[in-house]
Order: C-alpha cells, then sequence, then structure tokens
C-alpha cells in the first residue's frame, strides 16, 4: 500500500492460525469444522492453559504476535497496539503516545489483549521495524470462466446454521441467493449491474463476478455467506457497506470470503458491524474501515491488501496466518536480486526473496531476453528463486531480472540487477625512490593492468595526498609535486581500484635535499662532419660542481650505447666514419640530482651532393637530378638573393625534383643541404 493511517485509540493487532488448534479456538459440535481443520480467532480466552495435543472440547489462550502492518508511503499508526512487525519504505512511521510495536512477552504487556502477564512497553521493540519495505502489489486476473446471470429472486429466504435458525425474528430478505453443489446451480456467477440489495451465499467454490461493484450504503442490506459455504468476489467497482449495509460470514473463517479488487476497483470501504472476517486483495483500492465509533469496538478477522488503508474506527486487527501459509494472497518481491561484481571464471548467483503467497513461477531474463529459451551457461536453473551464473565471462555481464508468474495474479518483475565482469587492477611497475632538491618537482608514477575504469588514490604514509597548490593529479597513474619542501619527504604508495577489486602498490622513498640541480644552459648542436674528420660535442651547465657527465649513442637501430665517462662536458669522435652516424645525449649528474640534455644528430658523409641533369620544360618547369650519399637525407632549398633560402622538397638520395613554380621567378637559385636522418630520430 502507499499509505497507512490507523489512529486507533487502545486497540490491537495481533494474529492467530485458523488452520492450526494450538493457535485458533476450535468448535467442537460442527461436523464440518472439525471435518475441513480450521478454527475461529480465540475472542474470550478463559485461562492460559496451554496443551500438548488437539483437544477440541478447550480454548487456550492461543494468540500470537506475527502481525504485519507495512506500508511502502506514509503510516500513521496512532495509538494501537501491534503485536507484530511494521515495514515501512518512507522512514520511520509516527506512532502515538500509548502506541508500541513488538511481541506479546517481552514489549506489548499489561492492558492489551496480546498477553496480560508482561509489563507494558510504548514505542518500537528494536527488530520490529522494516524501513527498507518496497514491495509492488499484482494486479488480479479475472478468471476466464464461463460466467452465468445470477437469477434475482423473490421473497424471504431464512438462514440456517446446522439445524437452528440464526436470526428467527429478522430473516433477511436476498434478491440474489447463489448456490452450488447440494444446493444445486453452477460455480461461476456475474451480476452485471451495481449490487445494492442482499445476496446469499450457499455453497462451495463460487466465483462471483461484480463488474459494477457492491454499494449498500444507506441502506439495510448485507453479503451473507452461509454455513459451509466460500465465495471469491471479483469486482471492478465500489464496495461499499457503510450507513446500513454488512456482511456476515457465518463460517468465521476468512478464507471462505475473498474480495478481489480487479482494475477499477478504486475504493472499498466497510460499514460498523461487530466483527468482518474476510481476506481483501485489491492493488489499486484505499479500503477504509469506517464505523464503530466513539467508545464502540469491533474486529477485522483476516488480512487485507489494499492501495491505501484508512481506519477512522475503533478497530482491533486479527490477521489470520492460514491466508499466507494456504497461498492465497500473491507471492510479493520482498528483496530483489543485488548487483554482483565478479572475476572471470567465477559463479554468480542471483537470489529474489519472496513473501510467503501462491505458488509461482520464477522465469529469469537477461538484458531482457528469456533464459528459459538460451542455450548456454546461463539456462540451467532460470526457474528457480535462485539462479547461477557458471564460469561468468564478459558475455555475460549485463541486467538480469526476475518475473514472478501464477494463475490468479498478474507476474511481478524484479528490480534490475546488474553484472560486471571483469579482472581486478595488477600492478605491473612499481614507484620507484626519488630523490629532489628543495623547489624542483618530483613525480611518481605505476604501471597498472586490469579492466577498467580504474581510479587511483596516492597516500603519503597513511594520508591522502590531495590535489591542490602542492600536489597535481593525484587521482590517475602519475604523481606530480611541484615546488617540492623538506615536509615532502616521506613515502608515497597508492591505491588502484576498480568494480573489480584493488591492489596497492609498494611504497616509494622522496628524499628532499637543499642545493639545485644541474642546469643545461647550451645544448649540443647537430653535426655534419666529412668521412675521416673530427666530431666534437659539448654541453654547458650551470649548477652546483663536481659534475659528472655521461654521454650515450643510439646507431641506427641499436639499443642506446654508454660511450665513456669524462669529467669535461666535452666528447670527441676523431676520424669519425659511417657507422659514428646516430644520435647523441649526456646525462649531468651533481650532488643533487641529474638533467638530461635534449639530443644531437652526427651525420657523416663522404662526397658532397651534386646536381646533374638539367632540364627545362615547355610549361616553365625546371627540372634536375641530386645525388649524394645513399641513406642520408636532402633538402633542396631555393633563393632569389643567395641570403634567404626557402625549403622546397627532402627526400633520400637520389632523386629527381621538378620546380613546378619556377615559371613564376625571373630567376631562382638552387641548392642541396645534408638533414639529420630521421631513422636516427627517436
Amino acid at each position: 500500500m502507499t499509505n497507512l493511517t490507523l489512529p486507533g485509540n487502545n486497540v490491537t493487532a495481533d494474529s492467530f492460525d485458523s488452520n492450526d488448534p494450538y493457535h485458533s479456538t476450535w468448535q467442537t459440535n460442527y461436523t464440518f469444522r472439525r471435518t475441513n481443520f480450521y478454527g475461529y480467532y480465540p475472542t474470550n480466552p478463559s485461562s492460559l492453559t496451554s496443551i500438548a495435543a488437539p483437544d477440541y472440547t478447550t480454548e487456550p489462550y492461543m494468540r500470537k504476535d506475527n502481525a504485519y502492518i507495512e506500508s511502502v508511503g506514509s503510516m500513521s499508526v496512532g495509538n494501537l497496539d501491534i503485536c507484530g512487525y511494521l515495514g515501512s519504505g518512507s522512514g520511520v512511521p509516527s506512532i502515538g503516545p500509548n502506541g508500541a510495536v513488538g511481541d506479546n512477552v517481552n514489549w506489548i504487556g499489561t492492558g492489551t489483549t496480546c498477553d496480560p502477564r508482561t509489563p507494558a512497553n510504548s514505542g518500537i521493540q528494536p527488530g520490529h521495524l522494516n524501513t527498507s519495505f518496497n514491495v509492488a502489489l499484482p494486479d488480479v486476473k479475472l478468471p476466464t470462466n464461463s460466467w452465468t446471470t445470477a437469477p434475482i429472486r423473490s421473497g424471504a429466504q431464512r438462514i440456517t446454521y446446522g439445524t437452528t435458525n440464526v436470526d428467527p425474528n429478522a430473516p433477511y430478505l436476498f434478491s440474489y441467493v447463489i448456490t452450488n453443489g447440494a444446493y444445486g446451480g453452477t460455480t461461476n456467477y456475474t451480476i452485471s449491474a451495481q449490487v445494492s440489495d442482499s445476496v446469499l451465499i450457499k455453497g462451495t467454490n463460487i466465483n462471483l463476478y461484480l463488474p459494477a461493484g457492491l454499494n449498500f450504503h444507506g441502506a439495510i442490506a448485507t453479503v451473507w455467506i452461509d454455513t459451509n459455504s466460500d465465495v471469491k468476489i471479483y469486482t471492478a467497482g465500489l464496495i461499499d457497506t457503510s450507513g446500513g449495509g454488512s456482511i456476515n460470514n457465518i463460517t468465521r473463517y476468512a478464507p471462505a470470503f475473498r474480495i478481489y479488487g480487479l482494475p477499477g476497483c478504486t475504493q472499498i470501504i466497510f460499514g460498523g458491524q461487530p466483527v468482518l472476517t474476510t481476506f481483501v486483495y485489491t492493488p489499486e483500492a484505499e479500503v477504509d474501515l469506517a464505523g464503530g465509533g466513539g467508545s464502540n469496538y469491533y474486529d477485522f478477522v483476516g488480512a487485507l491488501y489494499g492501495n491505501g488503508i484508512k481506519m477512522t474506527s475503533n478497530l482491533n486487527l486479527h490477521y489470520d496466518e492460514a491466508i499466507t501459509l494456504q497461498g492465497l494472497c500473491p507471492k510479493l518481491i520482498t528483496k530483489s536480486p543485488t548487483n554482483r561484481v565478479v572475476n572471470p571464471g567465477s559463479n554468480v548467483t542471483f537470489t529474489v526473496e519472496m513473501s510467503q503467497g501462491s505458488p509461482v513461477t520464477c522465469c529469469w531474463y537477461f538484458n531482457q531476453t528469456n533464459l528459459l529459451f538460451t542455450r548456454s551457461n546461463l539456462a540451467a536453473n532460470v526457474t528457480n528463486a535462485s539462479f547461477t551464473v557458471t564460469n561468468a565471462q564478459v558475455t555475460n555481464a549485463g541486467n538480469y531480472t526476475v518475473v514472478l508468474s501464477n494463475a490468479l495474479f498478474t507476474s511481478i518483475t524484479s528490480s534490475i540487477a546488474t553484472l560486471l565482469v571483469g579482472s581486478p587492477p595488477m600492478i605491473t611497475a612499481q614507484p620507484t625512490n626519488q630523490t629532489v632538491t628543495i623547489g624542483s618537482t618530483a613525480t611518481f608514477s605505476v604501471a597498472v593492468t586490469g579492466d577498467g575504469p580504474l581510479t587511483y588514490q596516492w597516500f603519503k604514509g597513511t594520508n591522502v595526498v590531495s590535489n591542490g597548490t602542492n600536489a597535481i593529479v593525484t587521482t590517475n597513474s602519475v604523481l606530480t609535486l611541484p615546488n617540492v619542501q623538506t615536509n615532502r619527504a616521506g613515502t608515497y604508495s597508492v591505491t588502484v581500484s576498480s568494480a573489480f577489486g584493488s591492489t596497492n602498490s609498494a611504497g616509494a622513498l622522496l628524499t628532499v635535499m637543499p642545493g639545485n640541480l644541474p642546469v643545461i644552459i647550451v645544448q649540443p648542436t647537430n653535426l655534419f662532419v666529412h668521412a675521416g674528420g673530427t666530431a666534437i660535442f659539448s654541453v654547458t651547465v650551470t649548477g652546483t660542481p663536481p659534475f659528472s657527465y655521461q654521454w650515450f649513442s643510439y646507431k641506427w637501430a641499436g639499443p642506446w650505447f654508454e660511450t665513456g665517462t669524462t669529467n669535461v662536458p666535452i666528447w670527441t669522435i676523431n676520424s669519425v666514419q659511417s657507422i659514428n652516424t646516430g644520435i647523441y645525449h649526456v646525462i649531468v649528474t651533481d650532488a643533487f640530482g641529474s638533467v638530461t640534455s635534449s639530443w644531437a644528430h652526427l651525420v657523416i658523409y663522404t662526397n658532397f651532393p651534386t646536381i646533374d641533369i638539367a632540364n627545362t620544360f615547355t610549361q616553365g618547369n625546371f627540372q634536375f637530378h641530386i645525388t649524394g650519399e645513399p641513406e642520408l637525407y636532402y633538402a633542396v632549398q631555393s633563393s632569389t638573393n643567395f641570403v634567404n633560402w626557402v625549403p622546397l622538397y627532402t627526400n633520400v638520395s637520389s632523386f629527381y625534383f621538378t620546380d613546378v613554380t619556377s615559371n613564376l621567378f625571373p630567376y631562382r637559385f638552387y641548392r642541396v643541404a645534408i638533414l639529420p636522418s630521421p631513422p636516427f630520430e627517436r
């Protein structure tokens, strides 16, 4: 239900079980009740005696404390004493100063009908409130029966109970007498017009369909369920028995009188009467329990499901647990399957939790596809309340739901449970120790594999490193600490997380030293040297001496090669040959750290490039041939004044070049320059 108002004044909600001789008052003078195994709510307990075996001649104290008052919306309990439990989908419900919720031995206590032996408490007993109650009531399906129009009767029909008249002095006049079995007639009846006259039910397994409902408001009329009879009323319209109307369930057995509200039934009003014994299920209707005002009390015995319930009278509520145990109400989803995150190859189980109720068929769906018709690792147990994906793979990731279906009620679909399948993060390269000087920048990094998205959180010791003026990008794989001061010294680590798990890196030590790192103010430059000549690379550095220099070269597709160590910033190569062609750089180190120079190309040539075979074409284009060293790159340049040279074309020797714009100039000069070769660049 979406809202619940129970402003009862010192009245009680409790439970019993009409199918259990230990928890109901059994009658001994009616063979039908003994044969069909049900009893009444114990209205007048005479003792607290317990019985060890069924004794149909004793009325023991057998009231229970399993009343369930639940609402997905707002709830006002008032001063009602609830021997049982509250369920709320909108937080802690409002409860009056004299209201109490709990069990009948340890909480409710003195002054209530639950158990007068215990001390009284008010408020809610711990463990008796569920603040996450959230269920959806399925609609009722109208049986696909062949319906017979109920005949209108005339004259009085006296109601008998066994061989004794129930009320011989005030017989009701019944316009409709619904009978079957030993009384004749069929099982399925319908009354198309709104019912406003009395109806007698005299038979078993009767279905009565009221498309326009029933309205006794202001009329002396009744629905009378006779001895040994039972009926299920399906209504698409209003039911109102207030202002003079009544319902008389002579069986005093709620499952014998059931009211199912079909779509279109939006209100049911029950007027005041001593006892109303019925089971009402109407998912779209608000149910008003009116009448019995002032100091008068009356009892509702059975169970009630509705879109809203409002009680404006002093009403005792007695829940018959047999209604649920016999499966007369629908199974409701009390807990949908939950999201799961697993690694590939794992088994994962989804489970739907349901209340007691009528039997259902479970069918699981994957991304809205019925798994009953698949032939994969998903199809083995798709009709159970628990469903297992074996050897889960990425292809099994997606949305899972379960649909509960049965013959009487429409299907219920659970909330979506999402399955994520992936590998947890794994660190493949740990952060390394760093030594920096005050005012410089420290950088830590980590390399990780695993299914993303990945998140990173860096720590100094056990403290989180936050983004700000003293840290940059603390939530990815690189941590940068600019303008480092001595308080930044310490051990740094990172936690890498994803939906599939998390892992912690090893610690990396940051050492902060005074002084400055060396600074290169003149970088090594590219060199073009004739074979047999001398190549000299140099670097100019400032900082805190002494410096050490380590030169490196990269030749063709080989690895970086350590050429040697000197104490001067010059590296000289005598009698260079083509094998010396490559890229060179130097690492300069002082007491506070190291710095790496930029790269410089060394190009060795044997002969100067030549220009020959010049041709002029009728279109004004000028073409010539360039010959040079194989594998060297040459740039064709042009000028009109021998001062400003413009690059026109680059290629490997030898090649032809055609200047298609030469006709735009009165004259033009050309030259060929040797370039650092791209094959040596890294």
